[in-house]
Formats: structure tokens, C-alpha cells, sequence
């Protein structure tokens, strides 16, 4: 008797440990890669939000081979083809990103690099869960009965993975490093899986063939009710990551609550609070309504109770996906309809969305259709009314919206008519005065705000530079053109270079302000990322100042030690580079002198907590100067305001590590 049950502990202990140890690879695979994309992308949280797309379609794809092996073959060879396309799945490993290219269809791009890189092994990997317990259930052991457990376990095995990946994975090691890990991890899998082979004599004969998909009507529930969470997903974490910045601690924690209620509901938890889950959920979603229209003071406020929305509407989906669960003979076909709904949902808010709404209108129609979710129809179309109608009617003082792949951007008016503003996100990235009229019509005043005032640090190092140069012009290279404002901060016969990524930005510099055609109408704008650009340009220039945050989100790719290097490589002798690294979540200052000193270079902060000259719209940047030899900022940089900073513990980054999860810490410690 004791051998039995020794023998009978072996596959469920194997049926465990593959199911566990491929949701922690998927799970992990998932933000590594997309890290990886981001210096081909410009770091826009697009990137994640399209990678999500991918990565719901390369499941339905591994549910769907999950399903077919489960219908047509059994017992070991069913086993035995899973093996060899696991092995397959070793030809695209070590995972690496060098293929990956932006084009004019940056999302196009980024499935197909990501189509390319990990499309086998991530379609495999994704069938391992469904496929295991299909086998599970035409075994004798114990709970062959009841698969749906061990789903809930899976699950719990991707959180796992999610919350390692920022707090353990990414601040301790570089990408290479990551993917020779997770190689290792694969391979371990592989060995795993192959073990199952060895013990078939536990499992039962295969039967006769079962239907494995529901009629219609119970297929498409099955479909919308997987489809609203995952929306909501894509949309919420475009929220925050549109705000802060484009890197896995951000990305992980909706999509983290997304697996989250999964294990809930399929380990059934919360089933007997569905009346008061309703009503909670309800209340979260009007005051996230409210909070779209009248934004709480404090980010991270809203931003926690946009997920605590989010999470408690998943969960109230998921649980009625676990009502209408089949009998475990049918999982298959289950899992293949939840995962269509996914990639249902996440094409709408990943693809479609950005085409047909100027903002992010995916959000307001993931929480009205939540409330028909939850509600009956007859209860919830007035709610949804007013929620789509809210969230779509113009705002008085918004001249305009304009999405692209790269952020949502909007160009408002002040209260009192004072001022034109442009924000990214909810960041103010540019303003001009609009001088009012005085028996003629309005027009815009030429004198640059925010950051960018002529007795602010970018102005003056702009005026050191051309006293430096004996009066005479120079060349000026400006990764990001926001508003346009510094062309009204050089002389016109400078060479003036903008690097813009995003054409929806030109589009607003050249349309809604006037500094760019009013100061400088022939300074050149040379589109696409600014690595990528500056590596082909032929100038060299006497100041080049990188100034590209979208909101307060960092292109960290521009940030790290193989970039400052490229900057460097385009200066002219005795050139400066201009850092300006304001931020309102992450504390930046550290780890830019760290990661300029690994490169043997010198620096100047400049950091002051009140613009020089108060007056509305204009704010005190931080910016950091940077250059070959000391020499070159002494003389332009006087030490009273120009400081030398200290030495910075901090690990530099690079193209193959990054910490923003560290950064953002470091600026709360700060506050």
C-alpha cells in the first residue's frame, strides 16, 4: 500500500511542477521581452499595451493546439509531440530582440518582432496548462474528477513569476543574463514534461470521443465575458504607464490583479459575496467615472483606485465565467473560448481603439459595458448612457485631442483664455500666452514657458555655448520638439535639429503653437527615435539637449550608457550634452550622474526648487550637463548654480539593465 500511494505521488507531483513552472516562464517571458523591444520603439507604453495583443493571440493559438492534441491522441504519444515541439521551441532561444525594427506601422512591427523572436516557444508554453490537465483528467489519480484547481494553481504560478520580475528579477539582472536564466528554466520544462511518458501506466484508456464545444449561445457568453477584463486591462495599464513610465513594475501590476481573480474564482473564493460584490463594484465605477472628469489631486490615488475598479470587475466577470464552466471532458474547448474573448478584447483596446478615439476612450466603454455586466439591461442602460456620454462629450476648454502610437496629447485652454497649454498624459509639456485682444484679434506670444523661460538653465547654457563659440551661430540638436518652445531660445541664424519621434507632435508645434513657424520656421525635423536618427546624422553639434518625456514617462533607452555614448559621439569638440530629467514620480538625478561617470565623463546639476523668474506656466527644470572633460563646463557653468554632484551610489543603466521601480522609490524616500 505504501508503494501505490508512493507511485500514484510521482505524476501528480509532475503534473504540478510543469503546469507551475510554465506559467512562471510565460509569465516572466512577458515582461522581459517587451523590455527588450523598447529601445526599438521609442519606450512608449504602446509597446506594451500591442505586446499584450500578441500575447493573448499566441495563446489562443497554444489552446487551440491544446485542443486538437487533447481531441485526436493519446496517452504517450500526445506526450511525445508536446516533447518535440518543446525542443522546437529551443531553435528561438536565447531570447533576443536584434531583428526588431520601427516602421510607419509601429504596432504592426512590434507583433511581428515579437512573432519572430518567441512565437513558438511562447504558443507551446501556452498550451502546457490545458493540455496537462486534459491528461489529468483521463487519469486514475486522485481529483482526476476536478481539474479547475489546478488552473487556479497555474495562475498562482504566473503571480509569482509578475511579482518577482520587478522587485527581484529586474533591479538584480541585465537582460542577457535574464534570458540565459530563463533558457535554463526551458529546458528544465522540457525534462518534465518528457517524464510524464514515464509514467502512463497510471492513466485510463482513451474514450470515445466527446464534444468539446458548447452551442452558440453559451460560446459567446463564455467569449464577452472574457473579453470586458482583458479590454480593461490594456486600457488601465495605458493609463499608468502613459504617466510614469514604460517598465515592467507598472505593467505587472494590473495585468498581476488580472491573474489575480482567475485564482479566486477558479479556486472558489468569492462566490458568496456576489450581491455585495455587485454593489462595491458599482460604487468603484462611478467614483472612477468621477475621477476620469475631475482628477484627484494625487496619482498614485487615482491611479490605485482605477485598479481597485479594475480588479473588482474582473473578478465579478471571471466569476461568472466559473458559473458557466463545463464539465472538465470539455475544458479544452473552455479555455480556447476565454482565450478568444482575450484576444477579443485586447485588439479592441490595443488596436482599435487608438484609431477611433482621440483619447482613451477604451476605458469609458470597458466600465459601461461592466455595468451591463453586472447588471441586467433594464437596470444598466441609463448608467452606461451616462458614462459613454460623459466620457465622449468635448470638454469646454479642450481645443483638441490627437493619439498615436506614442501617446495621447491635448491642447486646452486655460480658465481665464491667459494661455494655451499642451499636455501629454496629464503633464504640462508646453504653454504659450495668448495676448488678448485689444480691439483686434488674439494672437500668441513668442516668449517660451514651462521649462524652457529665457532666464531658466536650458537659455543659458544655449547663451554660454555662443559666447563660447566667440558670437558666432551654432548647431543645436533637441531630441523631442513638445511644443516647439525652444526655437524662440536660439537666434535665427543657429542650425537648429529637432528629433521627434511622434508625427501627431509636429503636427501640434507647426498647427496650435507659433514658436516653431514664428522663431525658427526652417529648423529642421528629422522623424523616428532618436538612437536610431542620430546614429545616421551627419552633424555635429555644440549643444544637443534631450528633453522626450511623453507625460512623465521616461524613454528609459535614452537614458542608459550606450546612448550616452552615442550623444557624446555627436558633439563637437567641447561640445555639452543637456539632460534635462524633470520628473514628478522618479527621482532621475542619481542614476544619470552614475550612469555618465561610468563613462569617464564630466557633469554639472543644476537643480533649483523655484523657477529664477515666477510667473504662470513657467517652472525650475532639472537638468543635468554633461561633458568629454571638466574643462568644458567650467567655463561655461558657474559653480554657484552649476553644481558638481556627489558621487552616486546607484548602478548605472544600460541597454541591458534598468531600474525604474528604483527611481521611483528613491523620489518617494525624496518627498
Amino acid at each position: 500500500m505504501p508503494v501505490a500511494a508512493g507511485i500514484s505521488r510521482v505524476p501528480i507531483v509532475a503534473f504540478v511542477l510543469s503546469i507551475a513552472l510554465s506559467a512562471m516562464l510565460l509569465f516572466s517571458l512577458e515582461p522581459m521581452v517587451s523590455r527588450m523591444l523598447l529601445p526599438y520603439f521609442g519606450g512608449s507604453a504602446s509597446v506594451w499595451s500591442v505586446a499584450l495583443v500578441f500575447f493573448q493571440a499566441a495563446l489562443l493559438a497554444g489552446y487551440l493546439y491544446a485542443l486538437v492534441v487533447a481531441r485526436y491522441l493519446q496517452g504517450r504519444a500526445s506526450v511525445a509531440l508536446h516533447v518535440v515541439m518543446l525542443i522546437a521551441g529551443l531553435a528561438f532561444l536565447p531570447v533576443a530582440m536584434t531583428d526588431a525594427r520601427a516602421t510607419d506601422w509601429p504596432a504592426l512591427d512590434v507583433l511581428i518582432a515579437l512573432a519572430g523572436s518567441i512565437g513558438l516557444p511562447f504558443v507551446v508554453l501556452s498550451a502546457n496548462a490545458p493540455l496537462l490537465q486534459a491528461w489529468f483528467t483521463r487519469s486514475d489519480l486522485p481529483g482526476a474528477d476536478n481539474p479547475y484547481p489546478l488552473y487556479a494553481a497555474s495562475n498562482a504560478g504566473s503571480l509569482v513569476a509578475l511579482a518577482a520580475y520587478p522587485f527581484l528579477i529586474e533591479p538584480s539582472l541585465g537582460l542577457r543574463q535574464q534570458s540565459i536564466f530563463w533558457l535554463v528554466a526551458y529546458i528544465a520544462l522540457v525534462c518534465l514534461v518528457a517524464t510524464l511518458s514515464m509514467v502512463r501506466q497510471t492513466w485510463k484508456p482513451q474514450v470515445a470521443p466527446t464534444i468539446l464545444l458548447p452551442g452558440w449561445p453559451i460560446l459567446v457568453r463564455w467569449i464577452a465575458l472574457a473579453a470586458v477584463p482583458s479590454a480593461g486591462l490594456v486600457a488601465v495599464t495605458a493609463h499608468i504607464s502613459t504617466n510614469i513610465a514604460a517598465a515592467p513594475f507598472l505593467w505587472v501590476a494590473p495585468l498581476g490583479l488580472y491573474l489575480a481573480t482567475f485564482v479566486i474564482a477558479f479556486a472558489g473564493f468569492g462566490q458568496r459575496w456576489r450581491r455585495v460584490l455587485r454593489l462595491i463594484t458599482s460604487l468603484f465605477i462611478a467614483l472612477s467615472v468621477l475621477a476620469i472628469h475631475w482628477h484627484p489631486p494625487a496619482f498614485l490615488v487615482d491611479s490605485g483606485l482605477q485598479l481597485a475598479t479594475y480588479f473588482l470587475i474582473a473578478l465579478a466577470f471571471h466569476l461568472s465565467l466559473v458559473d458557466l464552466k463545463p464539465d472538465p471532458m470539455r475544458l479544452t474547448g473552455f479555455y480556447v473560448a476565454m482565450s478568444a474573448g482575450g484576444l477579443v478584447g485586447g485588439v479592441f483596446a490595443a488596436l482599435v481603439a487608438p484609431a477611433l478615439f482621440s483619447g482613451v476612450g477604451e476605458y469609458p466603454v470597458v466600465l459601461a459595458a461592466a455595468v451591463f455586466g453586472i447588471w441586467r439591461p433594464i437596470f444598466a442602460a441609463l448608467p452606461a448612457l451616462i458614462i459613454l456620454s460623459g466620457a465622449f462629450l468635448p470638454a469646454e476648454r479642450t481645443l483638441a485631442n490627437l493619439r498615436s502610437f506614442y501617446g495621447v496629447h491635448k491642447i486646452e485652454v486655460t480658465p481665464d483664455g491667459a494661455h494655451r497649454l499642451l499636455l501629454h498624459g496629464r503633464e504640462i509639456h508646453g504653454a504659450q500666452r495668448v495676448i488678448l485682444p485689444n480691439g483686434g484679434p488674439a494672437r500668441l506670444d513668442t516668449v517660451p514657458l514651462t521649462y524652457y523661460d529665457e532666464d531658466g538653465p536650458l537659455s543659458e547654457a544655449i547663451d554660454q555655448m555662443r559666447a563660447k563659440r566667440g558670437g558666432q551661430p551654432i548647431s543645436i540638436g533637441v531630441v523631442g520638439l513638445g511644443a516647439g518652445s525652444m526655437a524662440c531660445l536660439v537666434e535665427p541664424a543657429d542650425r537648429l535639429t529637432f528629433f521627434e519621434i511622434d508625427p501627431k507632435v509636429v503636427t501640434i508645434a507647426r498647427n496650435w503653437f507659433t514658436f516653431l513657424p514664428s522663431c525658427h520656421a526652417h529648423a529642421q525635423i528629422v522623424m523616428g527615435d532618436a538612437r536610431l536618427s542620430l546614429k545616421s546624422a551627419p552633424e555635429r553639434f555644440d549643444l544637443l539637449v534631450v528633453d522626450a518625456f511623453s507625460g512623465d514617462a521616461i524613454p528609459t533607452h535614452l537614458m542608459t550608457r550606450e546612448a550616452l555614448g552615442l550623444y557624446m559621439d555627436r558633439l563637437s569638440e567641447g561640445g555639452v550634452l543637456l539632460l534635462h530629467i524633470s520628473n514628478n514620480h522618479l527621482r532621475l538625478d542619481d542614476v544619470t550622474v552614475a550612469t555618465a561617470r561610468s563613462l569617464g565623463l564630466a557633469l554639472r546639476l543644476f537643480d533649483e526648487d523655484e523657477p529664477r523668474a515666477p510667473q504662470p506656466f513657467v517652472y525650475a527644470p532639472t537638468v543635468v550637463a554633461v561633458a568629454r572633460d571638466d574643462g568644458s563646463l567650467a567655463a561655461m557653468f558657474p559653480d554657484d548654480e552649476w553644481l558638481r554632484p556627489p558621487v552616486s551610489n546607484v548602478r548605472p543603466w544600460s541597454d541591458d539593465y534598468a531600474n525604474p521601480l528604483g527611481a521611483l522609490l528613491a523620489k518617494l524616500r525624496q518627498k
